[in-house]
This record gives structure tokens, C-alpha cells and sequence, in this order.
């Protein structure tokens, strides 16, 4: 499974940035997460995920990569 997710400011303010980094102004960014999900019994109720997270693009804004792992149901 491929997620890709983004932001585009309209460029209405002032660019200047906080202290934090955090909640500027003309934020944008392009990120993907390829995720991959495998069933580990046959009924196909239960498995695992593994998610790499990353940023292409980005402006005003901090970005690192991430790795997310996981269980999860089908019901």
C-alpha cells in the first residue's frame, strides 16, 4: 500500500517562522509512506504492518523520516 499525503499553502502571510518551528505561516509539504501488511494465519484475522515514512518536499516545516510497526484484526 503506497499513502501519500500533502499540504499547499496559499501563500496568504507572513512567512516568518516560531521559535518551535511549529504552526508557521505558508507551511507545505509532500510526503509518501509505503506500508506493508502480512496476515500471519490462514483465516486471515490477524497480522502484522510495517510503515517507512518520508518527506519529498517541504517548506516552513520539520520533517524527519519514521518507521511505524503494528498488529492489527480483520473482522
Amino acid at each position: 500500500m503506497l499513502k501519500i499525503n500533502g499540504i499547499e499553502s496559499l501563500n496568504n502571510g507572513s512567512a516568518a517562522a516560531t521559535d518551535s518551528g511549529l504552526f508557521s505561516n505558508n507551511v507545505e509539504f509532500l510526503g509518501v509512506s509505503p506500508e506493508l501488511l502480512y496476515f500471519v494465519n490462514a483465516k486471515k484475522t490477524f497480522g502484522v504492518s510495517a510503515r517507512l515514512g518520508a518527506a519529498l518536499k517541504g517548506q516552513n516545516v520539520l520533517a524527519a523520516p519514521s518507521l511505524s510497526v503494528g498488529v492489527f484484526a480483520n473482522f
